[in-house]
């Protein structure tokens, strides 16, 4: 968002990059600012920057502040934002392999991961969106890597005069 306004010789160019930080670029004509100016400035800037965790209930106007109230349970905003509703918090679906690793709060949302015996196969951000269950060893298969939270188990197959218990190989025994 890029806003100019003029007020008694002072142009003020504003830039917003709302994520990470905002940028705020003066241009001075003249170098008496007076309060009228800076306090306009100050409502632009709460115009588009609203504290994690809250959400406008009352955009500004030249006479009145924004207005902000807190995001509801079950519900966040987890950067600086001009969003008049809050994010709903994600739901770590057990059918999708996931389980809840970090609760939602109204600063960030939850944060899912793969259930025991699962690997991820999808990701958003910082959180796991799918899993799948870690694949099962096939007869005459030993278990070369142990699957981890973000890879398969991966098999091999037996050599020789052995045979698998499911995990291992084992010699023939008479």
């Amino acid at each position: 968002h890029r806003t100019g306004v003029t007020l008694n010789n002072l142009t003020l160019n504003v830039a917003f990059l709302l994520y990470p930080p905002f940028y705020l670029n003066l241009d001075l004509q003249s170098f008496s600012v007076n309060y009228c100016a800076a306090s306009y400035l100050l409502r632009i800037m709460q115009q588009f920057i609203i504290f994690l965790g809250n959400r406008v209930s009352q955009h500004c106007t030249m006479d009145t502040s924004t207005t902000c109230i807190s995001c509801l349970a079950s519900t966040y905003i987890d950067k600086p934002s001009g969003l008049s509703k809050c994010l709903t918090c994600t739901i770590c679906d057990a059918g999708q392999g996931l389980r809840t690793k970090a609760a939602c709060t109204q600063f960030s949302d939850t944060l899912c991961e793969p259930l025991e015996g699962h690997y991820c196969i999808g990701k958003n951000k910082w959180s796991y969106t799918k899993a799948l269950g870690h694949s099962k060893c096939n007869a005459g298969q030993f278990i070369k890597q142990r699957g981890t939270p973000s890879s398969d188990t991966v098999y091999d197959d037996c050599k020789g005069e052995t045979y698998s218990n499911g995990s291992l190989c084992l010699p023939y025994t008479s």
